[in-house]
């Protein structure tokens, strides 16, 4: 059906698409021309004349009467003119009027809203922040890099792609994710592509097809997830309530960049392959062996009933916890620790060597006094000290292979060098003595490569007292200071001689020795009172049966036990004290202080561990492991260590305390239990607290199964702790799926995967006194 006839006899057009219209349109009668496009009126006649061959022929609307009677004029005029009009707008150029003026005042209002700081925020908020990031409230600028460069500029919020990734910038400031913040899961491109190539050319898809569009994204953008950044919105979306959860994301989401992809978590999830470690305990514990072995022999209050004896949850019920040495192993691994039953109770840290001084003296090599019966070696402890001093450390580094009680075959530079190390070892002794604990502090700075802080060398000396080794110099060199003062000086008149042993106490080799009687003396020899003449067992013997045998019972018996008389023992009346026949020996030093501390056997200082977590043995196994490997390694080190990280050494430390690598290649002792700064698995989260509800009488075993043919010990044999044979079998995904479904225990991702792989940390905080001026 047509609207509107267009033919020039059917219908007079309007020119709806001009501004202007003729002023007789109201009355009908409009002119053909019409008003210009200024609206000034070109109305002289009724038509517009049309030649032709050589006649003009009148042209005038069927609407204004039709052809006239007249004709037009000979030069081609009409010959009826019109009154001019006074032309009036469209409508379309009314609408066109206001709708301009409209959109000005409006654009002209929005710009006043959006260039004042007042409103322009809270206009343009396309909705309320989360709860997390409430405290911001309208400062737009703190997410938005544009609101921060000109009112103009925020407009490309949503016409941008490169504003997203420079928001993210504005994010990472105070959530820090570590170098690789806006990389997929916070993860190098390296590690992002050994993964992906590792998970591609071992995982198996799903035998159902995904979403097609899902798998067009996936084809598209899961190829920029390893060389572009990830914007923070394009997981985390703001602006949609105060209670929406910004870290929620749907599984969709997580397989549109996944290689692997499955259905759901019953139905094409791998295998929990090597989960839940990827790398070795810290603390060495043979769970196996002390379950199915330890714990069955021993019984007792210190033998644990359950696992949450020895594990209890942390404060958010995700990771288990171990319990201090204290709860745990002390019941039955204390005694060992401080030497009870052990072969080795202690470590001797200063100790005099044997020293051939008549080689000295006929070499002319003045050493001074040096005690005769000292026969031990120079220990590790004192070398690293003594290497502190570069001369010292070329020195002994020269005689490594000499002993020095026997330096005959010796050459020149040899013999010097170890009258270099016994005069080091003097000053060594009369320093710790007169500058104290400092002085090993200062010693171990001077090594090279040396980077210890003051937390490692705290406890280096152990709380050795100064009258241990006062006692132990005053012994072995009285006259120490004197002669070290005169060897620094020149004075070479102290002649090199041996010092007498200094008088031991009786001392047993282990325990009291039986009661001793002194017998009585006479002043005459040759009046022994067993000869026969004087007989005291003749017939008047006091054993006799005579009436005054002293063992006849009457009341002169002197075996009379009266409450005057104790046998053994003498009452003396006038101080009330017992004086007693035979008196105990002190025991060794050793036992003496078998609750750990430092004591002198002979020409030795040692040191006995006062326990668990002792902190002399724990800060030296700390250093030496530092010093001992790389570029800061020092021989005397890896001696230090090696004496106290050996199976069987003093304390027993790397009986339970694994030893790592580093990436820098020192080693590393492991105090505690979880390895600071490691994750063990960051990808994944498991809230224990929440499954212990639904375990049954099997407990933890549920889905903690023992490994019975693990080799564990293998595992502490190298310090690799990737390399490790575990204590349990791999958990098993029939053990979480048949809760983990939709309709019960739900199966999103994020129920048990972290997309970041470590934790926020929050960078920005000023915590400087001047910004509380």
């Amino acid at each position: 059906m047509r609207l509107q006839r267009f033919g020039i006899d059917e219908s007079q057009y309007e020119r709806p698409d001009q501004k202007w219209i003729c002023g007789w349109t109201a009355k009908g009668c409009p002119c053909v021309e019409g008003p210009d496009d200024k609206g000034m009126c070109r109305g002289t006649a009724e038509c517009i004349p049309v030649r032709r061959g050589d006649r003009w022929h009148c042209q005038r609307h069927e609407g204004r009467g039709g052809t006239c009677d007249t004709g037009p004029l000979p030069d081609g005029r009409c010959c009826l003119t019109v009154t001019r009009c006074q032309p009036v707008r469209s409508l379309r150029a009314k609408r066109g009027f206001v709708g301009f003026w409209v959109i000005a005042a409006t654009a002209g209002f929005i710009f006043y809203i959006v260039g004042s700081p007042w409103h322009r925020n809270s206009v343009i908020s396309p909705g309320a922040l989360s709860s997390s990031h409430g405290i911001l409230g309208n400062d737009c600028a703190s997410c938005h890099t544009a609101m921060k460069e000109g009112t103009l500029d925020w407009s490309r919020l949503k016409t941008s792609a490169a504003v997203p990734a420079k928001d993210s910038n504005l994010c990472v400031e105070c959530h820090d994710m570590g170098v690789a913040s806006l990389n997929a899961h916070s993860l190098l491109k390296s590690d992002l592509a050994d993964i992906t190539e590792r998970i591609a050319t071992t995982g198996e898809k799903s035998s159902r097809s995904l979403d097609p569009i899902l798998s067009f994204i996936n084809e598209d953008y899961s190829s920029k997830t390893h060389n572009e950044a990830l914007a923070c919105a394009t997981c985390h979306r703001e602006h949609r309530g105060r209670d929406h959860q910004l870290t929620e994301m749907g599984n969709q989401r997580c397989q549109t960049c996944h290689v692997y992809k499955f259905d759901s978590f019953p139905d094409g999830h791998p295998e929990f392959s090597g989960y839940p470690f990827e790398a070795r305990t810290a603390i060495i514990f043979d769970h196996y062996t002390h379950i199915s072995e330890h714990f069955v022999k021993d019984s007792g209050a210190a033998v644990p009933s359950s696992c949450l004896d020895c594990h209890q949850p942390d404060s958010a019920g995700r990771r288990m916890l171990v319990r201090d040495f204290s709860v745990t192993c002390a019941g039955c691994h204390d005694d060992q620790i401080r030497g009870h039953g052990q072969m080795t109770k202690s470590v001797s840290f200063l100790q005099l060597p044997g020293i051939d001084v008549e080689t000295f003296a006929e070499r002319g090599i003045e050493v001074g006094r040096w005690p005769e019966d000292a026969d031990g070696d120079i220990t590790p402890f004192m070398r690293l000290l003594l290497s502190s001093d570069p001369a010292i450390r070329s020195a002994l580094n020269r005689i490594t292979d000499i002993e020095l009680y026997d330096l005959a075959d010796t050459d020149d530079e040899q013999i010097e060098s170890a009258g270099q190390v016994v005069i080091a070892i003097k000053n060594l002794i009369y320093k710790i003595e007169t500058e104290g604990h400092s002085y090993f502090n200062s010693r171990l700075r001077k090594l090279p490569g040396n980077s210890l802080d003051d937390r490692q060398l705290r406890h280096l000396a152990g709380g050795l007292p100064v009258d241990t080794i006062t006692k132990a110099r005053e012994q072995w060199f009285p006259d120490l200071a004197r002669e070290l003062s005169g060897y620094t000086s020149g004075d070479k008149s102290i002649e090199p001689e041996f010092i007498s042993k200094p008088p031991d106490l009786p001392r047993p080799e282990l325990g009291n020795q039986p009661p001793q009687v002194v017998p009585p003396t006479s002043a005459d020899s040759d009046e022994d009172i067993l000869a026969d003449t004087d007989d005291i067992l003749d017939d008047d013997d006091i054993l006799g049966g005579d009436d005054e045998d002293l063992l006849a019972e009457d009341s002169t018996d002197i075996i009379d036990l009266s409450d005057d008389e104790i046998i053994g023992e003498d009452i003396d009346a006038g101080n009330g004290v017992a004086n007693t026949a035979t008196q105990s020996l002190p025991k060794s030093p050793e036992e003496w202080v078998h609750t750990g501390g430092w004591y002198q056997a002979n020409y030795s200082l040692n040191y006995r561990p006062t326990g668990h977590s002792d902190d002399f043995i724990e800060s030296w196994l700390t250093i030496t492991s530092i010093l001992q490997t790389g570029s800061r390694r020092i021989a005397a080190a890896s001696d230090v260590f090696t004496t106290l990280a050996g199976r069987q050494s003093v304390g027993l430390c790397s009986k339970c305390h694994s030893v790592d690598s580093q990436a820098d290649g020192t080693l590393a002792v492991n105090w505690h239990s979880r390895i600071s700064g490691v994750e063990q698995k960051p990808f994944t989260k498991f809230s224990h607290s929440a499954h212990f509800n639904v375990v049954d009488r099997e407990g933890c075993m549920v889905c903690h199964e023992l490994n019975r043919n693990a080799d564990y010990a293998a595992t502490f044999k190298r310090f690799d702790r990737t390399v490790f044979h575990g204590n349990f079998k791999d958990i098993k995904r029939d053990s979480c799926s048949t809760c983990h479904v939709p309709e019960l225990a739900g199966n999103r991702c994020l129920d048990c995967h972290n997309y970041h792989v470590r934790e926020s940390s929050f960078s920005q905080i000023d915590s400087s006194f001047s910004s509380r001026k």
